[in-house]
C-alpha cells in the first residue's frame, strides 16, 4: 500500500454512500497499510459490514478464499461496493478477479481499484522481491477490456506513481450470461 493508491480510494469511497454500505475487499491482507494509517477499512468505518477477502490468514482478512473464487453467496449481504487495491498484478489471471467484483456487487453497485501500473518495479505481495510469485504490470487496454461489461468506467493514470486506478460501476439489467 502506498499513499498515492490510498488517497485515489478515498476520493472514490467520498463520493458514494458508505454509510450503511455492504464492502468487500478482495485482497485484503494488510501488508502495511494500517502502520502507516492507510488503512482501507478505517476510512470504511460507517459501513454497514466490511469483509476481508484473501488467499491467506491475516490482518485485514475476514475471509480466506482466493478473490477469483469468490461468489454471492459466500458473503452475509451482497456488495454494495467492491475494493480491490494492488491486488490485480499480482494474478496471473487478473480479469478473473474483475470477475469475482462483478459476481458479488448488486447492480448499481461500485469497484473501486487500483494496481500496478506500466513502470512500477516489480514487487512481491509483501512488498519485498518477487521470487517466485507472479507478478506483471496492469495496463490501461487490458484492464479496458475487462471492463467492458461496465458502465461508467473511469481508468485514470498516475505516470509519477506508476499506478493504474479504475472505477466502474456494474449495469443495473445485467445479460444472463454475464452473471
Amino acid at each position: 500500500m502506498h499513499p498515492q493508491a490510498h488517497q485515489f480510494v478515498r476520493r472514490a469511497l467520498a463520493d458514494l454512500a458508505v454509510a450503511g454500505a455492504h464492502i468487500v475487499e478482495l485482497g485484503s491482507y494488510d501488508v502495511n497499510g494500517t502502520e502507516q494509517g492507510l488503512s482501507v477499512r478505517e476510512l470504511c468505518a460507517s459501513s454497514a459490514s466490511y469483509t476481508g477477502v484473501d488467499m491467506r490468514k491475516g490482518p485485514g482478512v475476514d475471509l480466506v478464499k482466493q478473490a477469483q473464487d469468490l461468489n454471492a453467496d459466500d458473503l452475509a449481504h451482497p456488495a454494495d461496493i467492491v475494493i480491490c487495491m494492488e491486488t490485480l498484478e499480482h494474478d496471473n489471471d487478473p480479469a478473473s478477479i474483475i470477475d469475482a467484483a462483478f459476481r458479488v456487487l448488486k447492480p448499481g453497485g461500485v469497484l473501486i481499484l487500483t494496481a500496478a501500473g506500466e513502470g512500477r518495479q516489480p514487487h512481491g505481495v509483501d512488498g519485498g522481491g518477487v521470487g517466485d510469485e507472479w507478478y506483471q504490470n496492469i495496463g490501461r487496454a487490458d484492464l479496458k477490456a475487462w471492463l467492458a461489461d461496465w458502465m461508467d468506467v473511469r481508468i485514470h493514470e498516475d505516470h509519477a506513481a506508476h499506478d493504474i486506478y479504475a472505477t466502474a460501476v456494474k449495469p443495473k439489467k445485467v445479460d444472463k450470461k454475464a452473471d
